[in-house]
């Protein structure tokens, strides 16, 4: 069982990455059921969600480091590949 989060609590760090991959978490809790652990699928908002990342991408392209550009691309790729399997399946 976690703890509940108090004002006292440090607040962990937020950079580019973590932005990041906090997008692609909701997206991907878009695509996945509450048996598995997720929100349900809701492909258009997990599809919006994958297009933030890609304006995201191209409007930060040539200011990331080439860790952040790295880790951005196989988010946005991942979540593409599971979206491309969930909309093959329906």
């Amino acid at each position: 069982m976690t703890k509940p989060t108090t004002t006292d609590d440090p607040v962990p760090g937020v950079d580019f990455s973590a932005f990041a991959q906090s997008l692609a978490v909701v997206a991907l809790r878009l695509m996945t059921t509450p048996e598995e652990g997720g929100e349900g699928v809701n492909l258009p908002e997990a599809q919006q969600h994958i297009e933030i990342l890609r304006m995201l991408r191209d409007k930060t392209r040539g200011n990331l480091s080439a860790d952040e550009e790295r880790m951005l691309q196989k988010l946005i790729y991942d979540l593409q590949v599971r979206y491309v399997a969930l909309t093959n399946k329906t």
